[in-house]
């Protein structure tokens, strides 16, 4: 960006995103509509074979809802070993790395 010109950053500013319309502004708190076609509810879906992942539970369920009362964000983790999820308070300073997968 350094080496354009002032008409080439003009020029690139007027392109549309090609996700500009993939955003929240139409979610509510209880329905996320990001990804919804024609009417049909996105669902999540991991593989072929997965049929949800509601025997998923994070292991300390008090202190991940004691995390969101309190106005922060959880990251929950996965330990692919033991097949466990645990939860801990996010901590901006500590620049803990996470990747964002799906609506929690």
């Amino acid at each position: 960006m350094y080496d354009l010109e002032v008409d080439a950053h003009y020029y690139l500013s007027s392109i549309r995103s090609p996700r500009w319309d993939l955003d929240h502004t139409w979610c509510t708190k209880k329905i996320c509509r990001r990804m919804q076609v024609a009417g049909v509810e996105h669902r999540t879906k991991h593989t072929e074979n997965c049929t949800g992942c509601n025997y998923f539970r994070v292991s300390d369920q008090d202190t991940f809802l004691d995390i969101i009362r309190n106005g922060k964000t959880p990251v929950v983790s996965w330990d692919g070993t033991s097949g466990k999820l645990s939860v801990v308070e996010y901590d901006p300073l500590a620049k803990m790395e996470y990747v964002a997968i799906s609506h929690v």
